[in-house]
């Protein structure tokens, strides 16, 4: 090989060796062209183009995506001004993938939230063979289900949402007048995946805001709001998180993480209330609660956790 033929491969090979030397599971969306943010919807949108792409392969690279510290995923739309907003992203007599595909003859969106919401095409669905898969058009906002490898697509919609924001609309108690948004952090233990840890659900958790209340992991003070959190968890929830821990004061110290008093619930409610290093507490579906060390739960079944809106002690300063 002759050294200027070497030379213009070299890149190239330093290129490939990079990509599989890579070990980061998300990727910085280097893009010049930056999402939009929604401050209806607290997330970021933006328009991928990529002719021709398949919608499985724009949905396994949307969830590699990041934009300052947003992770990505196609594109979920719940109400007509968010899917008037997208829209308004896609060039002129285009179409492109959102993320509701069809399983068992049900629509689902990608990140499980209730489908509740749609804006089809006349005559669409069709729910012809195998078109699975929803493109987005731009010249009136509709929605048609198509095949998988659709030719005609532009590209894709990334939506870019907070690591804390997952998949479920908050839930009214008219007992307490509180709020509640359980989490699903897409982990299943039989896949290998590791969960999100305490530490960073409680640091997601308080930063988000519903109107001027502030966020919180869950706390849970009377058998009532117990059993409320318990009936909001999902089917195969698995062990979820809530706001009590031994973190702050030292082992075996329980404290909610509002400063609220710890006298419920008493230890008949826990499962394993004997667990020499536990330092986490957990809520299953059935209103029991676990007590783990918190990396003993890395390669289980911690699927997610609760988030509780609800007014904080001014004098634990935490506003």
């Amino acid at each position: 090989m002759n050294k200027r033929l070497l030379l213009l491969s070299l890149p190239i090979f330093l290129s490939i060796s990079i990509l599989f030397l890579t070990t980061s599971s998300t990727f910085a969306d280097n893009d010049p062209i930056d999402p939009v943010f929604n401050t209806e919807t607290g997330t970021y949108y933006k328009f991928v183009q990529d002719v021709g792409i398949s919608w499985n392969d724009a949905e396994l690279i949307a969830g590699k995506l990041s934009h300052d510290g947003f992770i990505g995923q196609l594109a979920v739309i719940t109400t007509q001004d968010e899917n008037d907003f997208i829209t308004d992203l896609l060039p002129d007599e285009s179409s492109a993938w959102i993320g509701l595909s069809e399983h068992n003859g049900e629509y689902e969106w990608i990140n499980e939230e209730i489908f509740d919401y749609s804006n089809w095409s006349n005559f669409q669905p069709t729910n012809n063979d195998y078109e699975n898969y929803v493109e987005l058009f731009e010249y009136n906002g509709k929605w048609n289900d198509t095949v998988n490898g659709n030719h005609d697509i532009i590209g894709y919609v990334v939506e870019y949402i907070n690591p804390g924001i997952n998949y479920a609309p908050d839930i009214y108690n008219p007992d307490n007048g509180h709020y509640y948004y359980y989490v699903n952090n897409n982990v299943d233990g039989l896949q290998n995946q590791t969960p999100i840890t305490w530490e960073h659900a409680n640091y997601y958790a308080e930063s988000f805001w519903r109107g001027d209340v502030k966020g919180h992991l869950v706390t849970i003070t009377d058998e009532d709001e117990r059993d409320f959190v318990a009936g909001i968890l999902p089917f195969r929830a698995g062990f979820t998180m809530i706001g009590l821990s031994d973190k702050e004061i030292g082992e075996g110290e329980f404290t909610w993480v509002t400063g609220e008093p710890f006298d419920y619930p008493t230890l008949d409610y826990f499962n394993n209330s004997n667990t020499p290093t536990a330092d986490v507490v957990y809520i299953d579906q059935d209103g029991y609660f676990y007590m783990f060390d918190d990396h003993d739960l890395e390669d289980n079944w911690t699927v997610g956790y609760v988030i509780e809106f609800s007014p904080w002690p001014k004098e634990d300063n935490k506003y």
